[in-house]
């Protein structure tokens, strides 16, 4: 009996001890929520006073750019007479300057189409004068490249001296016993002078399979 009552108080301590230590615990979790509580207060209290100082700031603003559009506006009134007194002198001075402008105009087309005519002029003499430094000479020595040691291509190309020779007949070797007088006459065949190289690529708009060229030195194979 006496041990079952000693139980029974164990137990009762240990619930006194829990029910402490609980209500501690809730009483420690208000306390938190009511000092979050009035700091979202103090918060909300702050940014509301903040918002009304913005606000009021903003209506002396408003009020400040009120009178400044009234008296902006009634200075537009002012000037909107000038304007209008000086928009018949503005319409005529416009016709008067388009007229002006389309014998500027007019001048100008006279003035860039004799510029054109010059510029040719002038580009045609540089490509001559360029082509006559650059193109048309070339230097004697690899050592030496300067343009004094430059000579003119004319002194080193002869002009050409070509003729066509046209063959009536397949040609046979001399020692060949078809080989006849008629034979030696058609060796030389007809022959006709060829100007440009072009004539010599093609005949009467055909392409020339093969080209043999023979001559002595200096009449125009190279070239």
């Amino acid at each position: 009996m006496k041990q079952c009552l000693q139980q029974i108080e164990e137990r009762e301590n240990e619930a006194r001890e829990r029910i402490s230590k609980e209500g501690k615990e809730v009483l420690a979790h208000i306390e938190s929520r009511r000092l979050a509580s009035a700091k979202m207060i103090t918060e909300k209290e702050n940014e509301v006073k903040q918002k009304a100082l913005q606000t009021e700031k903003t209506a002396r603003e408003v009020h400040q750019k009120a009178q400044e559009i009234e008296y902006t506006a009634h200075n537009v009134e002012i000037h909107a007479a000038n304007v209008f007194q000086h928009t018949l002198t503005i319409d005529k001075k416009a016709q008067e300057i388009g007229n002006n402008i389309e014998i500027i105009e007019q001048k100008l087309n006279e003035t860039k189409m004799t510029n054109n005519n010059l510029d040719i002029e002038e580009l045609h003499r540089r490509l001559i004068q360029h082509y006559n430094n650059t193109l048309n000479h070339v230097t004697l020595s690899p050592l030496n490249r300067s343009f004094d040691s430059a000579t003119s291509l004319d002194n080193l190309y002869a002009t050409p001296n070509i003729f066509r020779v046209q063959m009536n007949k397949p040609p046979l070797k001399r020692d060949d016993p078809c080989y006849s007088n008629f034979q030696k006459k058609d060796d030389q065949g007809k022959s006709t002078e060829i100007s440009i190289y072009k004539d010599l690529l093609d005949t009467n708009g055909k392409f020339n399979g093969r080209i043999f060229l023979q001559g002595e030195a200096g009449t125009g194979k190279k070239t």
